[in-house]
C-alpha cells in the first residue's frame, strides 16, 4: 500500500541473536543477552518480555544503540524478530505511537484534520492523539499496537480441534488483546476504560473518537478482537454501533529501519 516509508527508526539497526532470556548479568525480565554479529554479548531492554514465544533464545533479532545519554544497563534496544520465513515483527510496544502519529498525520485516521496533538487528557482518561478537524470538530484518537497473529483465537486446550474444523489454507489474523498467556477473561483493563470512554464521549456528542488498531507485521489478513477476552470484544461492539470510528493497519518493517503501510485491515469482532 505505501510505497515510501511511513516512518524510519532514529538510529541504525543491528542484527543480533538472543542469547539469554531474561539476561544472565541481570534478571529482570525486561532486559536479554543479545549476541552481537562480531560475537560479542551484550544486554537489550525488552519491553515486550516474551511476545508470545517470540523473543525466544535463538530468535532472529534487530536492536537499535541506546541513546549515548542513557546510563542503564542495557545498551540497546530490542526492536525487531525476524520469524522463519523471514517476516519482520516489531516487538516493542512504545514503537506503535510514533508510527500512528504519521498515520494520523497523513490523514489516515480522518481526512480532514487541521490540527493534532499527543497525549490529552479527558476526565479519567488520557487518549493517545487528541485533534481538531477543519469543521472544528474535536477528535480523541487511542491507538492499540498487536505483534502476536495465529490461525485459530482460542484456549490452548481448544487448538487443535478448531485447527481441524478449518479449511485448507486458512488466513492468518492479528489477534488483540493477547496477554502474556491465553486465558478466557478481561486482559487489559486499560484497553477496556479506553473503548468505553471513547464510546460515551461518542455517544454524548462531547466530541468525536477513533480507535486505531496496528498490526505489526504484515502477514496478515485481517485484525481481530480477541473472542477469549468477551468483556472487550463486547465494549468494542457497542463502540461501532455508536460510531466510534475503527480503523486497522497491517506494517511491514525492513532491517534498514524503515516501516511501511502494508494494507488497511477488516477489524473482526
Amino acid at each position: 500500500m505505501s510505497q515510501e516509508p511511513i516512518y524510519k527508526f532514529p538510529r541504525t539497526l543491528v542484527q543480533a541473536t538472543i542469547h539469554a532470556r531474561p539476561s544472565s548479568v541481570n534478571k529482570s525480565p525486561y532486559l536479554v543477552d543479545i549476541q552481537l554479529p562480531d560475537g560479542e554479548i551484550s544486554q537489550a531492554h525488552n519491553p515486550a518480555l516474551g511476545c508470545g514465544g517470540l523473543v525466544t533464545v535463538g530468535a532472529t533479532a534487530y536492536v537499535m544503540a541506546s541513546p549515548p545519554e542513557s546510563r542503564g544497563l542495557s545498551k540497546y534496544t530490542l526492536l525487531l524478530i525476524q520469524l522463519e520465513d523471514h517476516t519482520i515483527v516489531c516487538v516493542n510496544p512504545q514503537v506503535g505511537n510514533k508510527i500512528a502519529e504519521q498515520i494520523i498525520a497523513r490523514q489516515l485516521v480522518i481526512s480532514n484534520i487541521k490540527t493534532y496533538q499527543e497525549e490529552q487528557t479527558v476526565g479519567e482518561s488520557r487518549f493517545d492523539f487528541a485533534s481538531i478537524t477543519t469543521a472544528n470538530e474535536q477528535f480523541y484518537i487511542e491507538v492499540k499496537s498487536a505483534p502476536i497473529a495465529d490461525i485459530v483465537d482460542c484456549m490452548p486446550r481448544d487448538r487443535n480441534k478448531r485447527i481441524n474444523q478449518l479449511q485448507p489454507q486458512p488466513p492468518l489474523f492479528t489477534i488483540f488483546p493477547y496477554g502474556n498467556t491465553r486465558k478466557q477473561g478481561l486482559v487489559s483493563p486499560r484497553a477496556l476504560k479506553h473503548a468505553q470512554h471513547l464510546t460515551r464521549i461518542q455517544q454524548t456528542a462531547e466530541a468525536k473518537t477513533a480507535l486505531l488498531y496496528l498490526s505489526m507485521r504484515p502477514d496478515v489478513d485481517h485484525f481481530q478482537i480477541s473472542e477469549l477476552d468477551t468483556e472487550y470484544n463486547a465494549a468494542i461492539q457497542v463502540a461501532y454501533d455508536a460510531g466510534v470510528l475503527l480503523r486497522s493497519y497491517a506494517l511491514r518493517f525492513t532491517p534498514e529501519g524503515e516501516v511501511f503501510i502494508e494494507k488497511e485491515l477488516d477489524i473482526h469482532i
